[in-house]
Protein backbone atom coordinates (compact mmCIF):
# COMPACT_ATOMS: atom_id res chain seq x y z
CA UNK A 1 0.00 0.00 0.00
CA UNK A 2 1.38 3.41 -1.03
CA UNK A 3 1.54 5.94 1.80
CA UNK A 4 0.63 9.55 0.96
CA UNK A 5 3.83 10.77 2.60
CA UNK A 6 5.94 8.76 0.18
CA UNK A 7 4.58 10.85 -2.70
CA UNK A 8 6.09 14.00 -1.21
CA UNK A 9 9.62 12.90 -0.46
CA UNK A 10 12.54 15.03 -1.63
CA UNK A 11 13.26 12.45 -4.32
CA UNK A 12 9.73 12.23 -5.73
CA UNK A 13 9.28 16.01 -5.71
CA UNK A 14 12.62 16.57 -7.45
CA UNK A 15 11.78 13.98 -10.12
CA UNK A 16 8.36 15.53 -10.81
CA UNK A 17 9.73 19.06 -11.16
CA UNK A 18 12.66 17.93 -13.29
CA UNK A 19 10.40 16.00 -15.68
CA UNK A 20 7.82 18.77 -15.97
CA UNK A 21 10.43 21.46 -16.66
CA UNK A 22 12.18 19.35 -19.30
CA UNK A 23 9.05 18.38 -21.24
CA UNK A 24 5.94 19.96 -22.73
CA UNK A 25 3.03 17.53 -23.10
CA UNK A 26 1.01 19.45 -25.66
CA UNK A 27 -2.45 17.96 -25.21
CA UNK A 28 -2.24 18.85 -21.49
CA UNK A 29 -0.08 21.98 -21.51
CA UNK A 30 -0.52 23.49 -24.97
CA UNK A 31 2.14 25.50 -26.78
CA UNK A 32 2.11 28.56 -24.52
CA UNK A 33 1.91 29.08 -20.78
CA UNK A 34 1.35 25.67 -19.20
CA UNK A 35 -1.42 25.33 -16.58
CA UNK A 36 0.40 22.30 -15.17
CA UNK A 37 3.63 24.22 -14.70
CA UNK A 38 1.75 27.16 -13.18
CA UNK A 39 0.19 24.86 -10.57
CA UNK A 40 3.49 23.21 -9.69
CA UNK A 41 5.37 26.52 -9.54
CA UNK A 42 2.64 27.94 -7.30
CA UNK A 43 3.36 25.11 -4.85
CA UNK A 44 7.13 25.68 -4.92
CA UNK A 45 7.20 28.41 -2.20
CA UNK A 46 5.32 26.12 0.20
CA UNK A 47 7.69 23.21 -0.50
CA UNK A 48 10.66 25.55 -0.08
CA UNK A 49 9.52 26.91 3.28
CA UNK A 50 8.29 23.62 4.76
CA UNK A 51 10.79 21.07 3.44
CA UNK A 52 14.03 22.83 2.47
CA UNK A 53 14.13 26.32 4.06
CA UNK A 54 17.89 26.75 3.66
CA UNK A 55 19.95 29.86 2.88
CA UNK A 56 21.66 28.22 -0.07
CA UNK A 57 23.60 29.97 -2.83
CA UNK A 58 20.54 29.63 -5.05
CA UNK A 59 18.35 31.24 -2.38
CA UNK A 60 20.68 34.19 -1.78
CA UNK A 61 21.50 34.97 -5.42
CA UNK A 62 17.98 34.14 -6.63
CA UNK A 63 16.48 36.50 -4.03
CA UNK A 64 18.92 39.23 -5.08
CA UNK A 65 17.88 38.69 -8.70
CA UNK A 66 14.19 39.04 -7.80
CA UNK A 67 14.90 42.27 -5.90
CA UNK A 68 16.94 43.77 -8.76
CA UNK A 69 14.34 42.85 -11.40
CA UNK A 70 11.51 44.20 -9.26
CA UNK A 71 13.38 47.46 -8.69
CA UNK A 72 14.29 47.90 -12.37
CA UNK A 73 10.79 47.00 -13.58
CA UNK A 74 8.99 49.34 -11.17
CA UNK A 75 11.26 52.24 -12.13
CA UNK A 76 9.24 52.42 -15.34
CA UNK A 77 5.86 54.10 -15.81
CA UNK A 78 4.20 50.81 -16.76
CA UNK A 79 4.71 47.43 -15.17
CA UNK A 80 3.24 44.22 -16.53
CA UNK A 81 2.88 42.36 -13.24
CA UNK A 82 2.08 39.03 -14.88
CA UNK A 83 5.41 39.06 -16.76
CA UNK A 84 7.66 39.65 -13.77
CA UNK A 85 5.45 37.47 -11.55
CA UNK A 86 5.84 34.56 -13.97
CA UNK A 87 9.61 35.08 -14.02
CA UNK A 88 9.72 35.12 -10.21
CA UNK A 89 7.82 31.82 -10.14
CA UNK A 90 10.54 30.20 -12.24
CA UNK A 91 13.28 31.62 -10.00
CA UNK A 92 11.60 30.45 -6.77
CA UNK A 93 10.96 27.01 -8.29
CA UNK A 94 14.64 26.75 -9.22
CA UNK A 95 15.64 27.68 -5.65
CA UNK A 96 13.28 25.03 -4.29
CA UNK A 97 14.60 22.37 -6.65
CA UNK A 98 18.22 23.33 -5.93
CA UNK A 99 17.61 23.03 -2.18
CA UNK A 100 15.95 19.63 -2.64
CA UNK A 101 18.97 18.38 -4.57
CA UNK A 102 21.47 19.71 -2.03
CA UNK A 103 19.43 18.16 0.78
CA UNK A 104 19.99 14.73 -0.74
CA UNK A 105 17.04 14.24 -3.09
CA UNK A 106 19.04 11.98 -5.41
CA UNK A 107 21.62 9.33 -4.77
CA UNK A 108 24.41 8.98 -7.31
CA UNK A 109 22.87 5.84 -8.81
CA UNK A 110 19.38 7.37 -8.85
CA UNK A 111 20.44 10.33 -10.89
CA UNK A 112 22.73 8.34 -13.16
CA UNK A 113 19.85 6.01 -14.05
CA UNK A 114 17.33 8.85 -14.33
CA UNK A 115 19.39 10.58 -17.01
CA UNK A 116 19.45 7.40 -19.09
CA UNK A 117 15.73 6.77 -18.64
CA UNK A 118 15.04 10.36 -19.73
CA UNK A 119 17.08 9.93 -22.93
CA UNK A 120 15.27 6.65 -23.66
CA UNK A 121 11.90 8.37 -23.21
CA UNK A 122 12.83 10.98 -25.83
CA UNK A 123 14.02 8.21 -28.14
CA UNK A 124 10.93 5.98 -27.91
CA UNK A 125 8.59 8.94 -28.37
CA UNK A 126 10.62 10.07 -31.39
CA UNK A 127 10.54 6.65 -33.07
CA UNK A 128 6.78 6.33 -32.59
CA UNK A 129 6.27 9.85 -33.94
CA UNK A 130 8.30 8.88 -36.99
CA UNK A 131 6.21 5.76 -37.59
CA UNK A 132 2.85 7.49 -37.28
CA UNK A 133 3.85 10.54 -39.33
CA UNK A 134 5.21 8.22 -42.05
CA UNK A 135 1.67 6.87 -42.61
CA UNK A 136 0.13 10.33 -42.51
CA UNK A 137 -1.08 10.40 -38.89
CA UNK A 138 -0.23 13.67 -37.18
CA UNK A 139 -2.76 13.60 -34.35
CA UNK A 140 -1.71 11.21 -31.61
CA UNK A 141 -1.95 13.25 -28.38
CA UNK A 142 -0.45 10.55 -26.17
CA UNK A 143 2.71 10.77 -28.34
CA UNK A 144 2.81 14.59 -28.20
CA UNK A 145 1.43 14.88 -31.74
CA UNK A 146 -1.41 17.38 -31.94
CA UNK A 147 -1.55 18.04 -35.67
CA UNK A 148 1.70 19.95 -36.22
CA UNK A 149 2.07 20.41 -39.97
CA UNK A 150 5.85 19.93 -39.93
CA UNK A 151 5.71 16.39 -38.49
CA UNK A 152 7.47 13.84 -40.66
CA UNK A 153 9.94 10.96 -40.26
CA UNK A 154 12.78 13.51 -40.37
CA UNK A 155 11.16 16.38 -38.46
CA UNK A 156 9.60 15.75 -35.05
CA UNK A 157 9.34 17.36 -31.63
CA UNK A 158 9.42 14.26 -29.35
CA UNK A 159 8.71 15.36 -25.73
CA UNK A 160 8.73 19.18 -26.02
CA UNK A 161 6.84 21.67 -28.18
CA UNK A 162 9.41 21.88 -30.99
CA UNK A 163 12.51 20.04 -32.29
CA UNK A 164 15.01 22.71 -31.24
CA UNK A 165 13.89 22.75 -27.61
CA UNK A 166 14.11 18.94 -27.48
CA UNK A 167 17.61 19.18 -28.95
CA UNK A 168 18.67 21.51 -26.15
CA UNK A 169 17.22 19.34 -23.38
CA UNK A 170 18.81 16.21 -24.87
CA UNK A 171 22.20 17.92 -25.16
CA UNK A 172 22.19 18.79 -21.45
CA UNK A 173 20.89 15.34 -20.51
CA UNK A 174 23.67 13.65 -22.45
CA UNK A 175 26.33 15.95 -21.01
CA UNK A 176 24.99 15.07 -17.56
CA UNK A 177 25.26 11.40 -18.49
CA UNK A 178 28.88 11.92 -19.58
CA UNK A 179 29.74 13.70 -16.34
CA UNK A 180 28.19 10.94 -14.24
CA UNK A 181 30.18 8.32 -16.14
CA UNK A 182 33.28 10.44 -15.61
CA UNK A 183 32.68 10.42 -11.85
CA UNK A 184 31.91 6.69 -11.87
CA UNK A 185 35.15 5.86 -13.70
CA UNK A 186 37.36 8.48 -12.10
CA UNK A 187 38.32 9.86 -15.51
CA UNK A 188 36.68 11.03 -18.72
CA UNK A 189 35.03 8.20 -20.64
CA UNK A 190 36.35 7.79 -24.16
CA UNK A 191 33.96 7.35 -27.04
CA UNK A 192 35.23 3.80 -27.38
CA UNK A 193 34.36 3.08 -23.73
CA UNK A 194 30.87 4.51 -24.27
CA UNK A 195 30.37 2.44 -27.40
CA UNK A 196 31.58 -0.73 -25.69
CA UNK A 197 29.55 -0.25 -22.50
CA UNK A 198 26.67 2.12 -23.34
CA UNK A 199 26.24 1.81 -27.09
CA UNK A 200 22.44 1.58 -26.84
CA UNK A 201 22.03 4.87 -24.99
CA UNK A 202 24.61 6.55 -27.25
CA UNK A 203 22.74 5.25 -30.31
CA UNK A 204 19.39 6.45 -28.92
CA UNK A 205 20.78 9.94 -28.29
CA UNK A 206 22.50 10.26 -31.66
CA UNK A 207 19.48 8.87 -33.50
CA UNK A 208 17.12 11.49 -32.13
CA UNK A 209 19.59 14.35 -32.57
CA UNK A 210 20.40 13.45 -36.18
CA UNK A 211 16.87 12.74 -37.39
CA UNK A 212 14.74 15.33 -35.56
CA UNK A 213 15.38 17.89 -38.29
CA UNK A 214 16.92 20.56 -36.09
CA UNK A 215 19.95 22.65 -36.97
CA UNK A 216 20.30 23.34 -33.25
CA UNK A 217 20.83 19.61 -32.70
CA UNK A 218 23.78 19.59 -35.10
CA UNK A 219 25.35 22.57 -33.33
CA UNK A 220 24.79 20.80 -29.98
CA UNK A 221 26.54 17.67 -31.26
CA UNK A 222 29.54 19.72 -32.39
CA UNK A 223 29.75 21.38 -28.98
CA UNK A 224 29.40 18.05 -27.17
CA UNK A 225 32.18 16.55 -29.27
CA UNK A 226 34.55 19.00 -27.60
CA UNK A 227 34.11 16.97 -24.40
CA UNK A 228 36.24 14.21 -25.90
CA UNK A 229 39.11 16.42 -27.01
CA UNK A 230 42.46 15.75 -25.37
CA UNK A 231 45.74 17.41 -26.30
CA UNK A 232 47.05 14.31 -28.02
CA UNK A 233 43.89 14.13 -30.15
CA UNK A 234 43.68 17.78 -31.23
CA UNK A 235 45.15 17.12 -34.68
CA UNK A 236 42.80 14.17 -35.19
CA UNK A 237 39.82 16.27 -34.11
CA UNK A 238 40.75 19.12 -36.44
CA UNK A 239 41.01 16.65 -39.30
CA UNK A 240 37.68 15.12 -38.32
CA UNK A 241 36.01 18.54 -38.21
CA UNK A 242 37.47 19.46 -41.59
CA UNK A 243 36.32 16.18 -43.11
CA UNK A 244 32.92 16.54 -41.49
CA UNK A 245 32.53 20.07 -42.82
CA UNK A 246 33.47 18.93 -46.34
CA UNK A 247 30.94 16.09 -46.17
CA UNK A 248 28.13 18.24 -44.76
CA UNK A 249 28.54 20.83 -47.51
CA UNK A 250 27.95 18.14 -50.12
CA UNK A 251 25.08 16.12 -48.65
CA UNK A 252 21.37 16.73 -49.07
CA UNK A 253 20.57 16.86 -45.36
CA UNK A 254 18.36 19.78 -44.33
CA UNK A 255 19.52 20.20 -40.69
CA UNK A 256 23.16 20.22 -41.82
CA UNK A 257 22.40 22.75 -44.56
CA UNK A 258 20.58 24.98 -42.06
CA UNK A 259 23.47 24.74 -39.64
CA UNK A 260 26.08 25.60 -42.29
CA UNK A 261 24.07 28.53 -43.63
CA UNK A 262 23.60 29.80 -40.08
CA UNK A 263 27.31 29.44 -39.23
CA UNK A 264 28.27 31.35 -42.38
CA UNK A 265 25.75 34.07 -41.50
CA UNK A 266 27.03 34.29 -37.91
CA UNK A 267 30.54 34.94 -39.22
CA UNK A 268 29.24 38.19 -40.74
CA UNK A 269 27.88 39.42 -37.34
CA UNK A 270 24.92 40.79 -39.32
CA UNK A 271 21.65 40.07 -37.49
CA UNK A 272 19.68 40.52 -40.73
CA UNK A 273 21.73 37.78 -42.42
CA UNK A 274 21.40 35.50 -39.41
CA UNK A 275 17.63 36.01 -39.25
CA UNK A 276 17.23 35.24 -42.94
CA UNK A 277 19.41 32.12 -42.59
CA UNK A 278 17.48 30.54 -39.69
CA UNK A 279 14.80 32.20 -37.56
CA UNK A 280 15.10 29.58 -34.83
CA UNK A 281 18.87 29.91 -34.55
CA UNK A 282 18.58 33.71 -34.75
CA UNK A 283 16.46 33.69 -31.59
CA UNK A 284 19.52 32.42 -29.70
CA UNK A 285 22.38 34.01 -31.67
CA UNK A 286 21.11 37.52 -32.42
CA UNK A 287 20.80 38.52 -28.75
CA UNK A 288 24.47 37.63 -28.29
CA UNK A 289 25.52 39.62 -31.36
CA UNK A 290 23.38 42.61 -30.34
CA UNK A 291 24.74 42.54 -26.80
CA UNK A 292 28.36 42.50 -27.98
CA UNK A 293 27.98 45.05 -30.79
CA UNK A 294 25.11 47.32 -29.78
CA UNK A 295 25.31 47.99 -26.04
CA UNK A 296 25.74 51.61 -24.90
CA UNK A 297 27.28 51.52 -21.42
CA UNK A 298 26.69 55.25 -20.97
CA UNK A 299 22.90 54.85 -21.19
CA UNK A 300 20.82 54.38 -18.03
CA UNK A 301 18.48 52.12 -20.04
CA UNK A 302 21.39 49.73 -20.57
CA UNK A 303 21.87 49.34 -16.80
CA UNK A 304 18.24 49.44 -15.64
CA UNK A 305 16.32 48.37 -18.76
CA UNK A 306 13.17 49.68 -20.38
CA UNK A 307 10.75 47.62 -18.31
CA UNK A 308 8.14 45.10 -19.39
CA UNK A 309 6.60 47.59 -21.83
CA UNK A 310 9.62 47.10 -24.10
CA UNK A 311 8.32 43.63 -24.97
CA UNK A 312 4.83 44.84 -25.82
CA UNK A 313 6.12 47.70 -27.97
CA UNK A 314 7.82 45.37 -30.41
CA UNK A 315 5.89 45.13 -33.64
CA UNK A 316 6.33 41.45 -34.30
CA UNK A 317 8.47 38.43 -33.52
CA UNK A 318 10.56 38.89 -36.69
CA UNK A 319 11.59 42.42 -35.75
CA UNK A 320 12.33 41.24 -32.21
CA UNK A 321 14.98 38.86 -33.58
CA UNK A 322 16.89 41.83 -34.95
CA UNK A 323 16.94 43.94 -31.77
CA UNK A 324 16.81 41.64 -28.72
CA UNK A 325 19.73 41.37 -26.29
CA UNK A 326 20.82 38.59 -23.98
CA UNK A 327 19.30 37.78 -20.63
CA UNK A 328 16.43 40.29 -20.45
CA UNK A 329 18.86 43.23 -20.66
CA UNK A 330 16.26 45.12 -22.70
CA UNK A 331 13.64 44.64 -19.99
CA UNK A 332 15.54 44.72 -16.67
CA UNK A 333 19.00 46.01 -17.53
CA UNK A 334 22.60 44.91 -17.43
CA UNK A 335 22.69 44.80 -13.61
CA UNK A 336 20.04 42.08 -13.56
CA UNK A 337 21.96 40.18 -16.24
CA UNK A 338 25.13 40.26 -14.14
CA UNK A 339 23.21 38.81 -11.18
CA UNK A 340 21.65 36.18 -13.46
CA UNK A 341 25.09 35.17 -14.75
CA UNK A 342 26.25 34.86 -11.15
CA UNK A 343 23.33 32.55 -10.38
CA UNK A 344 24.10 30.36 -13.39
CA UNK A 345 27.84 30.04 -12.70
CA UNK A 346 27.54 29.69 -8.94
CA UNK A 347 24.74 27.11 -9.00
CA UNK A 348 24.88 25.32 -12.35
CA UNK A 349 28.33 25.30 -13.97
CA UNK A 350 31.28 23.54 -12.27
CA UNK A 351 34.05 25.34 -14.15
CA UNK A 352 34.14 28.44 -16.33
CA UNK A 353 36.19 26.74 -19.06
CA UNK A 354 33.90 23.77 -19.67
CA UNK A 355 31.49 22.24 -22.14
CA UNK A 356 28.71 23.27 -19.74
CA UNK A 357 29.61 26.91 -20.36
CA UNK A 358 29.62 26.40 -24.13
CA UNK A 359 26.20 24.71 -24.11
CA UNK A 360 24.69 27.34 -21.82
CA UNK A 361 26.20 30.12 -23.92
CA UNK A 362 25.38 28.90 -27.42
CA UNK A 363 22.20 26.86 -26.87
CA UNK A 364 20.28 28.93 -24.31
CA UNK A 365 22.07 32.26 -24.44
CA UNK A 366 23.23 32.15 -20.80
CA UNK A 367 19.90 33.75 -19.98
CA UNK A 368 17.11 33.63 -17.42
CA UNK A 369 13.64 34.11 -18.84
CA UNK A 370 10.09 32.75 -18.94
CA UNK A 371 10.72 29.63 -21.06
CA UNK A 372 10.43 26.43 -19.05
CA UNK A 373 12.81 24.36 -21.20
CA UNK A 374 15.63 26.79 -20.36
CA UNK A 375 14.97 26.21 -16.67
CA UNK A 376 14.89 22.47 -17.38
CA UNK A 377 18.44 22.81 -18.72
CA UNK A 378 19.49 24.65 -15.56
CA UNK A 379 17.85 21.97 -13.39
CA UNK A 380 19.98 19.34 -15.14
CA UNK A 381 23.14 21.42 -14.82
CA UNK A 382 22.54 22.16 -11.14
CA UNK A 383 21.95 18.49 -10.30
CA UNK A 384 25.00 17.37 -12.25
CA UNK A 385 27.15 20.04 -10.57
CA UNK A 386 26.01 18.80 -7.16
CA UNK A 387 27.47 15.36 -7.86
CA UNK A 388 30.47 16.81 -9.67
CA UNK A 389 31.41 18.72 -6.51
CA UNK A 390 30.22 16.32 -3.81
CA UNK A 391 30.49 12.79 -5.17
CA UNK A 392 32.77 10.22 -3.59
CA UNK A 393 33.26 6.64 -4.73
CA UNK A 394 31.76 5.44 -1.44
CA UNK A 395 28.33 6.56 -2.69
CA UNK A 396 28.22 3.88 -5.39
CA UNK A 397 25.62 1.19 -4.84
CA UNK A 398 24.48 2.70 -1.52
Amino acid sequence: MIQIGSLFTHRSLAIVYLIVMCTQILFVEGFGVSPLKIVLMSLAPFILTTKVPYLSKAFLIGTLYIIVVFFCATMQSYVRVSTIGYLFMFVITFIMYYNLVYDGAFSFDDYRKLLQVFIWAFFYCAVLQQLFSAVGLRYMPVLNMVGQTYLSPIHFNTLTFEPSSSARILAFLFLGFLRMEELYLGNKPSFRYLWDNHRKIVFAFLYVMLFMGSGTAIIALILLSLYFIEKKYIVHMLLAFSLGYAILTNVDYLPAKRMLVTVNAVMTLDVNEITIADNSAAARINPLVNTLTNTDLTSSETWFGKGTVSVEQRNNWYSTLKTAKMGNIDQYGLISFIVAISLIFMCCIPRFLSVETLLAFFLIGMTINNFSYIWGCYFILATTKYFYNNYTSDEQDN
